[in-house]
């Protein structure tokens, strides 16, 4: 039995989560490059652009989806949340609500995200790297 905050993780994301963008970011030339049953996961385009799916335990028992963009920057990790991409005027900025606390509703949560938004707001990014560098680079002034 894991003790303290492990106690909030989530043994199925991981599974959960490559069961839903594995072939999305496959046909699109992408692999994993990060794997972690309760978390995160990572995917790599061949552009170099990591899309993360994570959550945090603090969320617990109602997580949000947290999904950050951006690149490796020697060792380090420069990059953006996905609100950061998706213009303010857009429903889409609400994604964060689509909560989940059991695997179908991340199922569900996740699968509304890959169908409504990653075509149109992550899609164009994974070959854009310095787009994510910049947007990461404002965001830190």
């Amino acid at each position: 039995m894991e003790n303290g905050w492990m106690q909030l993780a989530l043994p199925y994301f991981g599974e959960v989560i490559r069961a839903v963008f594995d072939e999305w970011f496959l046909t699109r030339g992408a692999r994993v490059v990060r794997d972690v049953v309760a978390g995160p996961i990572w995917y790599e385009s061949s552009a170099g652009v990591i899309v993360e799916f994570t959550y945090y335990l603090e969320d617990a028992p109602r997580y949000a989806p947290t999904i950050n963009l951006g690149v490796m920057d020697g060792s380090v990790f420069r990059g953006v949340g996905l609100w950061a991409v998706i213009p303010q005027d857009k429903a889409e900025t609400e994604y964060y609500r689509w909560s989940f606390s059991d695997p179908v509703q991340l199922q569900n949560s996740f699968e509304r995200i890959r169908d409504e938004i990653m075509p149109v707001y992550v899609d164009p990014l994974l070959s854009k790297p310095e787009t994510l560098l910049s947007a990461a680079e404002r965001q830190r002034q």
